[in-house]
């Protein structure tokens, strides 16, 4: 065989390259999905983004996946680990409900993050990040 030929997709400013021969070289993905106040609960427009992720997890079946949620500053610590661990394994649930294998996932509560104080970070704080865990 000649030399390796490179595909290379984007996912919303995501960049993932892998070869041609399904030999891997380099996947970021990386997929926020954002949260109600107080809520775990997935909204009908946060599952779109789900589901479009577990369609691209699914084209690489071997690659681990690592959900990390977290929560804004307007609960207690430990309330908010709580709830971090709800988003997690929501998104965990939801992906495996997606056909995405679940000995490949793996959730982590992240607790109390804040972006900063105004609306806008206290929004980006309540979320989920999905990642390809490359351990």
């Amino acid at each position: 065989m000649g030399g390796e030929i490179n595909k290379v997709f984007f996912l919303k400013s995501e960049r993932f390259k892998t070869s041609m021969l399904d030999v891997y070289i380099e996947l970021s993905f990386k997929q926020v999905i954002l949260f109600d106040i107080d809520s775990y609960r997935i909204t009908e427009g946060a599952f779109s983004d789900v589901r479009y992720a577990a369609e691209l997890l699914n084209k690489y079946p071997h690659l681990p996946v690592l959900i990390k949620g977290y929560a804004d500053t307007s609960g207690s610590s430990d309330y908010n680990m709580s709830l971090s661990r709800r988003r997690a394994e929501s998104v965990k649930d939801a992906l495996i409900t997606l056909g995405v294998d679940q000995q490949r996932i793996s959730a982590e509560a992240q607790g109390e993050w804040e972006y900063s104080s105004s609306s806008l970070g206290r929004q980006m704080s309540r979320r989920v990040e999905i990642t390809v865990d490359k351990k």
